[in-house]
């Protein structure tokens, strides 16, 4: 990543630090104190919109490259510690399932690869999808004291034209919440279920940049 794309990573992070609600400040450390209701559900149910959303892709014919993709679309692969540290990533997005009746559109997308940005903000770090025409921005808190099993993402979704993303709780079509786990050797994943954009569960596969 040259300096300029440096420069722009951290101006999304800051941008999106500064225009939080007042739901989401970065000294609150809590996840459950800035979490919507609608998102907590989202988190507890993780698993069955996994399930669900596997099995419709499956059912759509796309077995083999879940399959291919290991341990990242698997539901019990975390490994625990160590979480990311700051610094760039290379992510990919993957989208499994549809949403509602009428819902159009491949059951099972993975997107070309983007550059990601994790960057500490205060007591709490900053993660932010930097290219394509979904960029989702958002926080990353210890789900336990520590946060050596996984950490909950509490963002939003930032499309291309926007110079800036809104603060997590403002537009609720906006919020993303999901949980970050290691899968691998400087290989983790965020997954976002039912994040109200395209699919029943997306899949970010991070990896450090060597």
């Amino acid at each position: 990543m040259g300096r300029t794309d440096k420069i722009a990573a951290l101006t999304v992070l800051l941008a999106f630090a500064g225009c939080a609600s007042g739901r989401d400040r970065a000294p609150v450390t809590n996840w459950r104190a800035v979490v919507t209701d609608a998102d907590r559900e989202r988190i507890r149910s993780w698993r069955e919109t996994w399930t669900a959303a596997v099995r419709q892709a499956r059912a759509a014919g796309h077995g083999a490259a879940i399959d291919a993709a290991g341990p990242l679309l698997q539901p019990d692969a975390s490994l625990g510690a160590p979480m990311p540290r700051p610094g760039d990533y290379v992510c990919r997005v993957f989208k499994l399932g549809r949403i509602g009746p009428d819902a159009r559109g491949p059951d099972f997308i993975a997107e070309p690869p983007a550059t990601c940005r994790i960057e500490p903000r205060e007591t709490l770090l900053g993660i932010a999808k930097l290219e394509g025409p979904q960029r989702p921005a958002g926080w990353l808190y210890p789900d336990a004291p520590g946060g050596q099993l996984r950490m909950i993402f509490l963002g939003s979704m930032r499309l291309a034209d926007e110079r800036r993303p809104l603060g997590y709780g403002v537009d609720p079509e906006r919020d993303m919440a999901g949980i970050l786990e290691r899968i691998g050797t400087d290989h983790w994943r965020l997954a976002l279920p039912r994040p109200r954009w395209d699919a029943v569960l997306t899949v970010v596969d991070i990896r450090s940049v060597h």
